[in-house]
């Protein structure tokens, strides 16, 4: 393979969005070619090129499409006529030259100083267009000093330019979830610790042993005792009664005597 083939496919691997917007631009009526390099766009039924003033523009117009991914450069040599060596593999080659009858891979027509270049759908001779989600690969090798239209082509719609601002947004609120089950779990730590070293330090108080007891068991309290409970200062002491002494029985008797000499005898 030469080396200028091998430059096409890695800039055609490693080329970005807004190279492939370098490469030309969305006008009336299709897609208009400024630059060299890969571009993918939407293509009508029918691929065809216009060159507007053909007889002001100087210089070939070149680009390779691609028309079967998997097929070999041989394969393709072996069935269609438009294999050139400048395009990657898979890839066929179309040109265009205004001013000259150079033209190659395309049925040209010109019309009111303009030039115009058909590729013929379901030729034999010529390779097919290769469509895959309604989108073609091409890779333009040489431009003229005039613009090349692509008649009815699109670019690709655009992604939405806020996407990285979400990815951001996905980014920050992962953080914040982050941060939130770490305190969460950090806390829960904290808490089953203290929980832990506080359950060592208590003694555990022993449980009472409870009798039942019948409802028609319990202590009828004494009238007595309800007078006594009444009256939360009275003291319930008995003291025992002393036996009188001698002079106490001795003084009883000499009462009795006396009271007995002072009664009047009778006669």
């Amino acid at each position: 393979m030469h080396f200028y083939e091998v430059t096409i496919i890695i800039s055609s691997l490693i080329v970005g969005h807004v190279q492939l917007v370098e490469v030309g631009r969305e006008v009336e009526g299709g897609f208009e070619v400024l630059n060299t390099g890969p571009v993918q766009l939407i293509i009508p039924d029918i691929l065809s090129f216009t060159i507007n003033n053909e007889a002001q523009c100087h210089g070939a117009f070149r680009i390779c499409y691609v028309s079967d991914p998997k097929a070999s450069r041989q394969e393709l040599k072996s069935k269609y006529f438009n294999v050139g060596g400048s395009c990657p593999t898979g890839y066929c080659t179309l040109w265009l030259m205004p001013g000259q009858d150079g033209v190659f891979g395309l049925a040209a027509e010109r019309h009111d100083g303009n030039l115009y270049g058909l590729l013929v759908k379901g030729s034999t001779s010529m390779c097919p267009l290769y469509v895959a989600d309604g989108l073609s690969n091409f890779i333009v090798i040489n431009v003229p000093d005039c613009p090349v239209i692509i008649d009815g082509a699109r670019l690709p719609k655009v992604e939405p330019v806020n996407k990285p601002k979400d990815k951001e947004f996905d980014v920050k609120w992962i953080i914040v979830i982050c941060v939130g089950l770490s305190l969460l779990l950090l806390v829960v730590g904290i808490v089953g610790f203290y929980n832990c070293t506080r359950s060592r330090k208590v003694v555990r108080p022993v449980k009472s042993v409870r009798h039942s007891a019948s409802p028609k068991s319990h202590h009828k309290t004494s009238p007595i005792n309800k007078q006594l409970d009444g009256s939360p200062h009275a003291a319930i002491f008995s003291s025992p009664k002393t036996p009188p002494s001698y002079n106490e029985r001795y003084a009883a008797t000499e009462s009795k005597l006396q009271r007995t000499s002072q009664e009047p005898k009778m006669t």
